[in-house]
C-alpha cells in the first residue's frame, strides 16, 4: 500500500508517487508519464483515455470525445449528465473512469496499492459565500455544499491532513470568510469523530458475505455488508494479469445491487466497475 501524489490537469495528467530513490512518476500510457485528460467512449459504453483517446477520435470512430476534464470540477456540471451512445451517464462517472484507470495503470507500473492521494487544484468560492479571497468568481461552491465536502472529507478513514489556503484578512470586511472556514473546520472534525473504521473490512466477525448465483451458473458474486453501518460492498475480481496485489476489488454498492444478483442478473455496478479494471 501506498499514497501518491495526482496532478489532475485541464490539459494532462501526472502520478507521482515514493520510490527507492525518491519520488517518481508513474508510467500512465506505455512508457509516458504523462496522459492526456481526456477519455473517448465508443458505442458499447467502454471508456479510453489518453492518447488511444484522442486517436480513436482523430481516427473516426464511432463515439464520443470529452476533454479538459478539469474544468468541470467546481461548477453545477458536475451533478448533470452528458449522452453516450444511447445512455446518459454523469459527468462524475466521466471523471470517476477516467481517475480510476490512472489509478489502475500507476498500480500496474509500480507494482503497489496505492490506498490515498494528495490531490490539488485552485478552488474558487461564489463571492457572496467567501469574500476574504482575492480570486473569488460568481461560480462556485456555496458554503453549505463547502461544510458538506469538509464533513465527508473528515470521514474518509484513510485520510490524515487537511488545509484551507488563500484566505486573506485584507479583503474579508465583515468577518464572513473566516466564519465559513470556521464552520469548515467543524464540519472535519464532526466527520473525523464519525468515522466508521471500516476499511479495510477487518475484522471479519463484524461483516457478512452473501454469495448470489447467476441464472446460467457462470459466476458467482460475493457482497460483504457491515454489521455497524448496514453499508454493502461487492467484490469485482481484476482480470488476469492486472493486479499484482489483489485478486478483487471492493465496490461500494447498494442492497439493490444484491436484490438483483440474488434474482440471477448481473448488477450493472459489476459491468461498469470491470470494464474500469481492463
Amino acid at each position: 500500500m501506498a499514497a501518491c501524489g495526482l496532478d489532475f490537469g485541464t490539459s494532462n495528467t501526472t502520478l507521482g508517487l515514493p520510490g527507492p530513490a525518491g519520488p517518481v512518476l508513474a508510467a500512465l500510457e506505455g512508457d509516458k508519464t504523462t496522459v492526456p485528460s481526456a477519455v473517448f467512449y465508443d458505442r458499447t459504453g467502454i471508456a479510453r483515455i489518453g492518447r488511444d483517446a484522442v486517436r480513436a477520435y482523430v481516427e473516426g470512430e464511432d463515439g464520443r470525445l470529452m476533454r479538459a476534464l478539469k474544468s468541470v470540477l467546481g461548477t453545477a456540471l458536475i451533478d448533470e449528465t452528458t449522452s453516450v451512445g444511447r445512455r446518459r451517464i454523469p459527468f462524475r462517472e466521466v471523471i470517476g473512469d477516467f481517475v480510476t484507470t490512472v489509478k489502475s495503470r500507476a498500480e500496474a507500473d509500480r507494482g503497489v496499492a496505492l490506498t490515498q492521494v494528495v490531490m490539488g487544484r485552485p478552488v474558487f468560492f461564489v463571492d457572496d459565500d467567501a469574500a476574504g479571497n482575492a480570486n473569488a468568481t460568481p461560480n462556485g461552491f456555496y458554503g453549505e455544499n463547502a461544510c458538506q465536502i469538509a464533513r465527508y472529507a473528515g470521514m474518509n478513514d484513510k485520510l490524515s491532513s487537511i488545509g484551507f489556503y488563500e484566505y486573506n484578512p485584507a479583503y474579508d470586511l465583515n468577518g464572513q470568510t473566516a466564519m465559513l472556514l470556521a464552520q469548515m473546520v467543524w464540519y472535519f472534525v464532526d466527520g473525523f469523530y464519525n468515522r466508521k473504521k471500516e476499511f479495510p473490512l477487518l475484522p471479519k466477525s463484524q461483516y457478512i458475505t452473501y454469495r448470489a448465483g447467476l441464472k446460467d451458473g457462470s459466476h458467482e458474486l460475493i457482497f460483504v455488508k457491515s454489521k455497524k453501518s448496514d453499508r454493502w460492498w461487492m467484490q469485482v475480481p481484476y482480470p488476469a494479469g492486472k493486479s499484482k496485489n489483489e485478486r478483487h476489488h471492493l465496490v461500494p454498492c447498494r442492497y439493490e445491487d444484491y436484490q438483483t444478483a440474488n434474482s440471477g442478473e448481473m448488477p450493472d455496478l459489476w459491468w461498469r466497475t470491470y470494464q474500469k479494471l481492463i
